[in-house]
């Protein structure tokens, strides 16, 4: 395995190799110090901005939660061991001072590692994160790794989604119940009703299915920045079809 050397902030030598895995991760494996596993943050889907992980020991297998005291080859830095897990945006950093807000635990101690070793654990990750985002396989490995925690996140979304639908069902008995409410009042004084909104109901199949389509579009506006039509055309067909609607060819 060819070992790489690379300078940290402080113009410091690193020797270390790098090992990819089916799962997205690569686990960086530094001379005299340890192990360092390094991902995208598994929950970076819920926010607009990059994020990484670095763990510190190496991680294995199927994505799963993991005891990072338990991980073997965890770092040792300034002649202290190191363990836990830290995410941070990659492009916020401060070169005086690598990822100042990194969260370096002391192994067995359940607290904070000492300065000295905190500083110098982010001259090493910031090294090891830019060699990873210069990786010629970067984007295969986010590819990798998007692709085994899909499971797990539409676990996530599905269940949130089940939340919101009972909220919306909630809003409009409460909002039926109210125009009722104006109407009987109205009819006191000779006023005509309010007409009421036209909104999908939860509570049906086909109430369910168009606040489905809202939500994919919502997604698709938001990641896009925008609604192309090339994405829109095919998504609006696939809908149509899943409610026995297709469009007839010519």
């Amino acid at each position: 395995m060819t070992s790489t050397t690379v300078q940290t902030s402080t113009r410091r030598s690193i020797t270390f190799t790098s090992t990819p895995d089916e799962y997205g991760r690569c686990v960086y494996q530094v001379e005299g110090i340890g192990a360092f596993t390094i991902e995208p943050n598994p929950h970076s889907h819920l926010y607009d901005t990059p994020s990484v992980q670095v763990t510190f020991g190496r991680v294995e297998g199927e994505p799963a939660w993991v005891r990072p005291a338990l991980l073997p080859d965890r770092p040792v830095v300034c002649r202290v061991r190191i363990e836990g897990a830290s995410c941070f945006n990659p492009s916020g950093t401060n070169p005086a001072s690598p990822y100042g807000r990194l969260r370096v635990g002391r192994d067995g101690y359940g607290g904070s590692a000492p300065a000295a070793t905190s500083r110098r654990t982010g001259e090493i990750v910031h090294a090891l994160v830019r060699d990873w985002l210069a990786r010629e396989d970067h984007a295969e490995l986010v590819g990798y790794h998007r692709w085994h925690l899909a499971p797990q996140r539409m676990r996530g979304h599905a269940v949130k989604i089940d939340r919101l639908n009972g909220k919306i069902s909630g809003l409009l008995q409460e909002l039926a119940r109210e125009h009722s409410g104006y109407a009987e009042q109205a009819a006191i004084r000779d006023k005509q009703p309010l007409i009421p909104g036209h909104a999908p109901n939860p509570a049906t199949r086909e109430g369910q299915a168009i606040l489905r389509l809202r939500e994919q579009l919502l997604t698709m506006r938001k990641e896009r920045g925008g609604l192309p039509r090339a994405e829109v055309v095919p998504l609006l067909e696939q809908w149509l079809a899943s409610q026995n609607l297709t469009l007839p060819t010519r």
